[in-house]
């Protein structure tokens, strides 16, 4: 572990300089492996599934008369699923933008580690629909019935959005083609 480098200078190694002074990444690559569906289209049906689930996010956390405005046991959770919502994002924008193929270094930015972001996102879903369920016997929602639904489908369609996109991302298939 000792010569093991993180951060910035994590892929420096599989950069080498050219004789005309440029550099040339040398490390593997990762392919992607027709599915049905070609690679742009696999990407923007991923950048889809983002989208819709990432709007539905904020468009929960702008509905007024919830528990969303005043109790941590919503707010929390919904912050958690917010961060990890654009962090997803952030990997599915690389992924998209990452070439074809992917070096290595950016497959597992992204390809290896945007399941583990949708899931944390899944839970914080899951865990604010529960506190905005709470809130809702403990302070006898029934005269802001209205909002409660509207925040409740909207996190559904949220969460059905993220774990579609995870699942989209796990059928894809990759190849480790090795240098080029």
């Amino acid at each position: 572990m000792a010569g093991r480098k993180w951060g910035v200078n994590a892929h420096t190694d599989e950069f080498h300089r050219t004789a005309s002074g440029e550099y040339v990444y040398t490390g593997d690559h990762y392919a992607y492996q027709d599915g049905g569906k070609s690679r742009r289209r696999a990407m923007a049906g991923l950048a889809v599934l983002w989208a819709a689930s990432f709007a539905a996010t904020v468009a929960a956390g702008c509905i007024p008369g919830t528990g969303m405005q005043q109790r941590a046991y919503v707010i929390l959770p919904y912050v958690v699923q917010m961060v990890a919502s654009v962090s997803m994002g952030w990997g599915i924008g690389r992924l998209v933008t990452g070439g074809d193929p992917l070096r290595a270094y950016v497959y597992e930015e992204t390809v290896g580690s945007i399941p583990r972001r949708a899931i944390v996102a899944a839970v914080g879903t899951a865990l604010t629909v529960l506190g905005e369920l709470l809130d809702v016997f403990l302070a006898g929602g029934g005269e802001a019935l209205l909002p409660v639904l509207g925040l409740l489908c909207l996190e559904i369609l949220a969460f059905s959005g993220i774990l579609t996109a995870r699942r989209a991302l796990s059928n894809m298939r990759w190849e480790k083609i090795g240098e080029i």
